[in-house]
């Protein structure tokens, strides 16, 4: 006989593996990593990203000198801008691989880099003869098992 909490975990086992994560790329891991977050002038790397990730970069005080303006470029090519305090940001619309710079004038700023990876979207892998409904029955048949069987006993 099976127990309720092996039948459990073999439902969510099978729902969950259906799920699909979200993918990463190495200029998302690498603009993520903490030591970008500092007060700079701005920041540069050569990157590959995914189509999809977001990039945003927030300057914010502490800061140096009179900060004025921000700036974002992807191989040398201007992206965004805006004034201080402010918010640069560039959604990847295709597979890329290159330099991403962003700046601010008039000083230094203390810098927030974030990348955002795209959530999967790949269908979930079918389980042949169980779909969500047979997942719900399976679930209310063994809830009811239990019912049953401990009122035979307490009977």
């Amino acid at each position: 006989m099976i127990s309720k909490s092996i039948a459990l975990a073999l439902v969510l086992g099978l729902i969950t593996s259906g799920f699909a994560q979200a993918k990463i790329s190495v200029g998302c891991k690498e603009l993520n990593h903490p030591s970008l977050d500092v007060l700079a002038a701005g920041g540069v790397g050569s990157y590959p990203f995914f189509a999809g990730e977001t990039v945003v970069m927030s300057a914010n005080p502490p800061v140096t000198g009179t900060p004025t303006d921000l700036e974002l470029y992807f191989d040398l090519v201007f992206i965004d801008a805006d004034s201080f305090p402010g918010t640069l940001s560039h959604q990847f619309l295709a597979d890329q691989t290159g330099q991403i710079l962003w700046t601010v004038f008039g000083g230094s700023a203390t810098w927030d880099v974030e990348c955002f990876a795209v959530q999967a979207v790949e269908p979930a892998t079918p389980v042949p003869g169980l779909n969500w409904q047979g997942i719900v029955i399976l679930v209310m048949l063994l809830s009811g098992f239990v019912y049953f069987r401990r009122r035979r006993i307490v009977s």
